[in-house]
């Protein structure tokens, strides 16, 4: 018997599963669940073979159904959901993709992640996006980010009465003048005053809402990130105010024991969710550039810094040896292209690094570059290295690598170097 279904934005419900998930206050989790186990009263009609008997359907029901099923069944049911990753129906495959970064956990991630690694990272496209009107409100806010462009419309977000449930705010600065740099100061001040109406944030992007280089000022961060410790997503993009980029408001001296008087290491912030973390930003000295690559940031998968320029070789080289962030699955940095490359095969991110951006850099030579069979180059997923100033041979040589090697938009650069 097929059960009844019923849609809830993109993704299709079972009257069973949605029984389960009354009570639950995200869109997706919903979806599976939320953290209720799936296991049911009655073992599921004919056990793990019947699984896979109702997964070779050509019915999107039946399929959907099964893979529910499925995780029941332990790493046996994970490793029959991650085969339907590459199922012929897109829904099926998609939902696949959920139910393993939802529910799969380490080996689900794993199985995600060599599958495609940007099905499991946390970007900006996790969130749909919805500009904050005051008149409409919030409407359903799960899995939404909301464009913030305006103090009136911050002023109207804190007082909607779903405030709380909100996910995600995208700040769009689309002005730089001195007027406007003070405003965003007392923006973002203002911002950090009403944590309280914000919960839930887990997604943050502050500053210009174009791809380009944006003299927009970033100020202190510090701030934001102590007053949102659940964010899982954070981009700034703009230019940066050194003297007050990461700056707490209070200024320790030292730390003494109360017992005997020793001195103690005062304890540094600490984001134990923050999953991403891009800076667009400009001119970032190399204290500023320390100071965030010292932060306690254990769960981070993605950093892009860019551009990177004006940072040292020898502030970039602890990153890629895996010594600050040891579980990064995305790494970019535009600017020293040798240095990253040269380092990477003593890197102790042999095994999650999958996406290498090394976009609008430059790379001067690949004599010093392993790409052996057994190359950390050989076991990416991508290779991005657009806008790098490669020679034909240079190009030709990385074609080999068994990786998606980017390389286009090479001829600008020809024409400087030749």
């Amino acid at each position: 018997m097929i059960i009844k279904r019923e849609y809830l934005g993109n993704i299709i419900l079972s009257s069973r599963q949605k029984n389960m998930s009354e009570n639950q206050p995200r869109e997706f989790d919903a979806v599976l669940g939320g953290s209720t186990s799936p296991i049911f009263t009655s073992a599921v009609l004919g056990g793990i073979e019947g699984v896979k008997q109702r997964l070779q359907s050509k019915n999107v029901d039946v399929k959907f159904d099964a893979l529910w099923d499925a995780l029941n069944y332990g790493e046996a049911g994970l490793d029959l959901i991650a085969q339907r990753l590459h199922d012929f129906y897109g829904k099926v495959s998609r939902y696949a993709e959920l139910l393993l970064r939802e529910r799969g956990g380490e080996k689900g991630k794993k199985a995600l992640v060599n599958y495609n690694p940007w099905k499991y990272l946390t970007t900006l496209e996790n969130w749909q996006k919805r500009k904050y009107n005051p008149e409409k409100g919030i409407v359903f806010p799960f899995g939404k980010m909301y464009i913030i462009t305006n103090k009136i419309q911050f002023q109207a977000l804190i007082q909607d009465p779903l405030v709380k449930k909100v996910e995600a705010l995208k700040f769009e600065i689309f002005e730089n003048n001195l007027h406007r740099r003070k405003n965003l100061q007392e923006f973002l001040e203002e911002f950090v005053e009403a944590q309280d109406s914000f919960p839930n944030l887990k997604g943050l992007y502050i500053g210009s809402p174009f791809n380009r280089d944006s003299r927009v000022r970033i100020h202190n961060i510090y701030v934001i990130l102590k007053a949102f410790p659940k964010l899982e997503f954070l981009q700034l993009r703009g230019d940066v105010d050194n003297d007050n980029f990461f700056k707490s408001n209070l200024e320790i001296l030292e730390v003494r024991n109360s017992v005997d008087g020793s001195f103690l290491k005062a304890k540094p912030l600490e984001l134990n969710h923050l999953k991403t973390l891009i800076l667009q930003i400009d001119n970032l000295s190399s204290d500023n550039f320390a100071t965030i690559c010292n932060l306690n940031l254990p769960a981070l998968e993605y950093l892009k810094l860019e551009p990177a320029w004006d940072i040292k070789s020898n502030d970039i080289i602890p990153i890629v040896l895996g010594k600050r962030f040891p579980n990064l699955i995305y790494l970019g940095i535009s600017g020293d292209a040798d240095t990253v490359l040269e380092n990477l095969n003593k890197s102790s991110l042999k095994e999650s690094l999958k996406i290498l951006n090394l976009s609008n850099g430059f790379l001067k030579s690949l004599d010093n570059i392993d790409l052996s069979e057994s190359s950390v180059l050989n076991r990416l997923h991508t290779l991005n290295l657009y806008r790098n100033g490669l020679r034909s041979r240079m190009v030709d040589e990385l074609s080999k690598l068994k990786c998606l090697v980017i390389a286009d938009e090479q001829d600008y650069y020809d024409i400087c170097i030749e």
